[in-house]
This record gives C-alpha cells, structure tokens and sequence, in this order.
C-alpha cells in the first residue's frame, strides 16, 4: 500500500513539474501580441477550429495544443502562437514542410 502511494505522489509530481514548465515555455508576454497581428496580415495565420483534432502535438515544442494557443499555418500546419513566432522571426517558412510564407 505505501508503495502504491509512493508511485501516485511521484506520477502527480512529475506531471506538475512537466505543467510548469510548458507555462514557463508558453509563457505570455506583451510583445508577442503585436507580433502576431503583423503575422496575421502578412501570413495569413488562421485560428484555432474545433473540427480539427484536438490533441494535435506542436512539432516544434512537442507539447499538446489548446484551444487558446493553437494557430494555423496556410499550408495547413498548427503549432503553439509562441512557438511559431519565435520561429519565424528566424526563418519565413513552415517548421514542418519549409513552405515560405
């Protein structure tokens, strides 16, 4: 029995310790929401559908995606906003298949 619950606080751990630091990655910062009004008219970002899977994986970070964090590349690959921001202010072209934006 001690064992049982030795293994649950160390599962629960782990899992806070891997939430905290997908905040600390994805953290919200002032600059970003400008930046991504200038991507939006220049890349044509689309928001976040529901129809699509909702446990898609951002390939640059390997976190899942929510609601809130998920924008869409015009070739069709969703990543976190904070993730794609910073890749594009290095190089304009999807992480995934390179199409320039």
């Amino acid at each position: 029995l001690f064992t049982i619950a030795a293994i649950g606080v160390m599962v629960y751990m782990d899992y806070q310790q891997q939430q905290q630091q997908q905040q600390q990655y994805h953290g919200t910062g002032s600059g970003s929401r400008g930046q991504r009004r200038y991507v939006n008219r220049s890349f044509e970002l689309q928001g976040y559908k529901p129809a699509e899977s909702a446990s898609a994986l951002c390939s640059i970070c390997q976190y899942e995606i929510s609601e809130t964090q998920r924008y869409t590349l015009s070739c069709k690959h969703s990543f976190h906003d904070d993730c794609i921001m910073a890749w594009i202010s290095n190089k304009l072209e999807c992480p995934n298949c390179r199409k320039k934006l």
